[in-house]
């Protein structure tokens, strides 16, 4: 495998990380290895990656540090580098405003979305150290923008994200001098199972943005999002380095 082109995933199995594994995977010189929390759930795509020779599967709770520290073991069965490593796996399992946001959401929300992404590259990294792209892609979010600041109900989910973003700018200088590019990425509103339920909740907690989810808000299938995405991905190169990309390939502003 190592003379394909060797792309990790989390979160790959639904969503927008299911769609990045179809649209990758359509070039037989890549080698597309999904993290999966539960590799008995979706049908869908476990009857996909068993009909794809270039597509593997690793078992990866964000949630467990077991199957984070065990990850490096499940890689080095499968692949001795990985070239792309893309960051999706996350939540957003609740709304709250900042006053009634309860401990264990935000205790949950920075554990998967900020703290897991980070321990989960640490990982990765000698994998991606044997590699001459050696690129790493964090699916962020615009709620997490402080210069393109929205108040809504999103406090955990946001500011575990914005958590990231840190991360992410912290990566690309410490690993710029090694000729990593390290970028973060805005998939856009997206129609998969959490983005349906934001759609379905923000409008009934903000009644003052009702018309603009339904009349002015771009949705993306996650075929759609996972599209724009590989092509920015494909079209990286240093210059992306500590950066923040909308899905579209325009810049975004942390």
């Amino acid at each position: 495998m190592t003379s394909s082109k060797v792309y990790l995933i989390t979160g790959g199995n639904r969503g927008i990380g299911f769609a990045l594994v179809k649209e990758l995977s359509k070039d037989e010189n890549n080698f597309i290895i999904a993290s999966v929390r539960d590799p008995s759930k979706n049908d869908e795509f476990k009857v996909f990656s068993e009909s794809k020779k270039n597509v593997s599967t690793v078992k990866l709770d964000l949630d467990k540090d077991s199957d984070i520290e065990s990850l490096g073991d499940q890689l080095g069965k499968l692949t001795d580098k990985v070239d792309v490593f893309i960051s999706n796996a996350g939540i957003a399992n609740a709304l709250h405003k900042v006053v009634e946001a309860p401990k264990e959401v935000y205790i949950t929300n920075y554990r998967v979305n900020a703290l897991a992404p980070v321990f989960i590259f640490q990982k990765v990294y000698p994998f991606l150290k044997k590699s001459e792209t050696k690129k790493a892609i964090f699916v962020s979010t615009s709620g997490a923008s402080f210069s393109e600041f929205m108040s809504g109900p999103i406090s955990a989910y946001g500011s575990s994200k914005a958590a990231l973003n840190f991360s992410v700018l912290q990566l690309s200088s410490e690993l710029s001098n090694e000729g990593f590019t390290i970028f973060a990425v805005h998939p856009g509103m997206v129609s998969s199972d959490m983005g349906n339920r934001a759609l379905e909740k923000l409008p009934q907690l903000m009644p003052e943005l009702k018309e603009f989810f339904s009349s002015s808000l771009t949705v993306l299938t996650p075929n759609e999002s996972a599209l724009s995405l590989s092509k920015v991905i494909e079209a990286s190169d240093s210059q992306y380095n500590g950066k923040f990309y909308y899905y579209d390939g325009s810049e975004h502003k942390f």
